[in-house]
């Protein structure tokens, strides 16, 4: 018989633990991927926008985006600034999903559709009428994928024409099939993705707070299993740090992200559950798990879309768009409003649908109605600046609005 003792290990060195991307840690392979996106453009800064989806996309899907480029350096200035408004679009305030139980509104009830009740009424039952990260209540029902983005307006201005669509920035950096998925869930297979349809799979009770930091993306919630029989999901939780940089910046794309691990909460926002009597902090990688006991009439949340929200809070989290309290776009030249053959007249966030939408939601509840994820910011103020991005021989010129960082109240981690 083979002897079985084996050399003892020799001593080795201590050494940080490997990069893990669901903590922000780039791999060394999409360190290297970005190495040589740096090359391509030159050393030059790019939009935190474009560098945010860098820092998330699925690597294989980026490695091949950065041979399109090599290949066709025209199209890289087009790319880069396509990511502009979609981190944005998602970070929108979310309107309340009012029914009877609604924390925001005694009245609520007289604002919501019957289909909208019928909802509300199956996902707090679901979830036991409690917010599925603490456990505990009051809470309110929200969405994953906003309600405002499943049926957006009916009819296109010359601005929406000069946007690109979500999906199509998306398929820059994850796989088609991945885009597919998520797409199809809410505007099925036969769609033509304009209009999708609501359900108990998009909806899950939240805390009012916890709902608008979600939104802000304070955090993000990474699934990692769904039953076979779709009874049980299990989620990991990851706080998202403040940056210090604005929405408008521009960063080295080499530039590394903030590592999540060991954050415990973001700005005065923070989660809890009881513990030996105590209340127990959630921290970056804490295992919430959801439940149902019948997948048919009651279904957890998609699986696919908490894919999504994941990745793009991540997104929301690295390009600061969470913190914007309002966005001015408008071509060089457009500030008169007036329509010209390459003007954009509109603001961007008109292209954003409105959160006021009278037929099941109502506007957001007052700061006193619920305890807010931060201070509230006073209304910032707007100043119309021109960036210029000089990317190979072709110079792009954009009309930003930046908010004031002095007006926005948040309070930085130490790097």
């Amino acid at each position: 018989m083979a002897d079985t003792e084996t050399e003892p290990f020799p001593d080795l060195p201590m050494t940080d633990p490997l990069p893990d991307e669901n903590f922000n840690e780039p791999s060394f392979q999409r360190t290297r991927v970005l190495k040589k996106l740096e090359v391509i453009l030159d050393d030059r800064e790019v939009p935190v926008s474009f560098w945010a989806f860098c820092q998330v996309a699925n690597v294989d899907v980026l490695e091949d985006l950065i041979r399109q480029f090599a290949a066709a350096p025209l199209l890289v200035p087009f790319a880069i600034q396509s990511c502009f408004v979609v981190p944005r679009v998602w970070a929108q305030k979310p309107p309340r999903f009012y029914d009877q139980l609604s924390v925001s509104s005694s009245s609520a009830s007289s604002y919501s559709s019957g289909r909208s009740q019928r909802l509300a009424i199956l996902t707090r039952e679901r979830d036991g009428n409690k917010c599925v990260l603490t456990k505990t209540g009051p809470c309110d029902v929200a969405h994953i994928f906003a309600h405002s983005l499943i049926r957006p307006k009916k009819q296109q201005t010359a601005s929406d024409k000069c946007i690109p669509s979500m999906w199509s920035v998306l398929s820059m950096f994850w796989s088609k099939d991945q885009v597919e998925k998520w797409k199809r869930t809410i505007f099925g297979v036969e769609s033509n993705g304009l209009i999708g349809e609501d359900g108990v799979f998009n909806l899950l009770c939240l805390r009012p707070d916890l709902q608008r930091a979600w939104a802000q993306g304070s955090f993000g919630l990474r699934p990692l299993s769904l039953s076979d029989d779709e009874t049980e999901m299990v989620l990991e939780l990851q706080w998202l740090p403040r940056y210090k940089h604005t929405y408008d910046a521009t960063i080295p794309i080499v530039a590394q992200p903030l590592s999540t691990r060991n954050q415990d909460s973001v700005d005065d926002c923070y989660m809890g559950r009881p513990s030996s009597g105590e209340l127990e902090k959630l921290i970056s990688g804490s295992i919430i798990t959801l439940r149902t006991a019948d997948p048919a009439r009651l279904p957890l949340p998609s699986f696919a879309l908490m894919e999504m929200a994941w990745h793009l809070a991540r997104v929301v989290s690295m390009s600061a768009s969470g913190l914007i309290q309002e966005l001015d776009l408008r071509f060089e030249g457009d500030e008169d409003d007036r329509m010209g053959p390459m003007a954009v007249s509109q603001r961007v966030l008109d292209w954003i649908p409105s959160t006021e939408t009278p037929a099941s939601y109502a506007s957001s509840a007052t700061d006193d109605e619920s305890p807010p994820t931060s201070a509230n910011p006073s209304p910032a103020k707007i100043r119309t600046t021109t960036q210029s991005t000089n990317l190979g021989a072709t110079t792009i010129k954009t009309s930003l609005a930046n908010a004031d960082p002095t007006h926005l109240p948040v309070r930085h981690p130490s790097q």
